[in-house]
């Protein structure tokens, strides 16, 4: 038998790596510590205190304070130490209840931060300067405006910023508005000029023909005369004197007449010719010269309402340049219409 170089070995099975040098099984991690004993009860679980046998005065504070265990002590003793120094005026209690329960706590703590306890306080220069576009804000507004920020306690450079959010929802509405009536003052000038050329020489007559008929029946504006006149509701000339009457009070404009003013209707087409066909049915020849004629004879007029409707007549611009200029499509109406006036006030 020959003899064997080499010997076969069965491999031994790998150990199991362990921490322990012995060659045992390591041991399981250890649990984690129990969390902080809750209202100052002792680590070991029993009915000791974290406090116990400290000052009795220092263990009613805790109690009363309620802190878990000495670190909430801790930080509480840093909060109070930041307040070192500071004037009793400068502190801010925070309120118990909502500003919708008791606004009262929230108010006193905002007038420490600055928020002035009289309407006066806010600057009126800076926050109701006038602003480009729209003007200024009336007195009265002012003092509204003024008088909330001091109920609710709004600081001045809060209300400085309301107010410019409300200066600039302003404009954007302005802006809309300004829009809007161009667009409607386009389309009606457009109209205009299309009944102009429809009309062509009779347009003039047309025109005297709604201005008598909103002067008949028309009623003037009531109110005291500084009112009026604050409104812009009274007469005026050509060169912006207020007009007055034989005893020289001052003459209101009509209501209707002002609505048309005021609303742009006066130039509207449709309304020029519903006013010139009533017109069209009066016939002033039978206008009467008293005025005592039934009120169910239409075109009766008498002499003071002629006089009353010569005189707004003249004091017309447009209507006075088609009575005196010779060539003006409008100037025979315009002679026409002065003549009866002038024909009822002298017969």
């Amino acid at each position: 038998m020959q003899p064997k170089l080499f010997t076969t070995l069965t491999p031994a099975l790998p150990r199991p790596m362990s921490d322990n040098p012995s060659g045992g099984v390591s041991p399981p991690p250890p649990p984690p510590p129990p969390p902080p004993p809750p209202n100052g009860a002792a680590p070991n679980g029993g009915d000791k205190k974290f406090y116990e046998g400290w000052d009795p005065a220092v263990v009613a504070h805790i109690e009363a304070s309620k802190y878990p265990d000495p670190q909430a002590i801790a930080a509480a003793d840093m909060n109070a130490r930041k307040l070192i120094g500071v004037p009793h005026d400068q502190l801010i209690k925070r309120p118990a209840q909502g500003f919708e329960v008791d606004p009262k706590p929230h108010i006193a703590a905002l007038r420490v931060l600055g928020a002035p306890e009289k309407p006066d306080g806010y600057p009126a220069d800076k926050l109701f300067a006038p602003v480009e576009g729209l003007g200024q804000l009336e007195p009265t507004v002012q003092a509204s405006v003024a008088n909330k920020f001091t109920e609710l306690g709004i600081l001045p450079w809060q209300a400085q910023g309301l107010m410019g959010m409300f200066n600039d929802l302003s404009k954007a509405q302005k802006s809309t508005l300004d829009a809007a009536t161009s667009a409607a003052e386009t389309e009606r000038t457009g109209r205009l000029d299309a009944y102009k050329a429809e009309r062509g020489a009779n347009f003039p007559k047309d025109v005297s023909g709604a201005r008598s008929i909103i002067a008949k029946f028309d009623r003037p504006l009531q109110g005291d005369a500084e009112t009026l006149k604050a409104a812009g509701k009274l007469r005026v000339d050509t060169n912006g004197v207020i007009m007055t009457d034989k005893d020289g009070k001052p003459i209101p404009k009509g209501e209707y007449e002002y609505w048309l003013e005021q609303s742009g209707q006066g130039s509207d087409p449709m309304t020029i010719r519903f006013l010139a066909q009533i017109a069209e049915r009066f016939d002033p020849s039978q206008f009467t010269p008293d005025g005592g004629a039934p009120s169910d004879q239409p075109g009766a007029m008498s002499k003071p309402q002629a006089a009353e409707e010569e005189r707004k007549l003249r004091a017309d611009a447009g209507f006075m340049k088609q009575y005196t200029t010779r060539g003006d499509p409008g100037h025979g109406a315009a002679v026409e219409r002065i003549n009866a006036l002038l024909k009822i006030q002298h017969e």
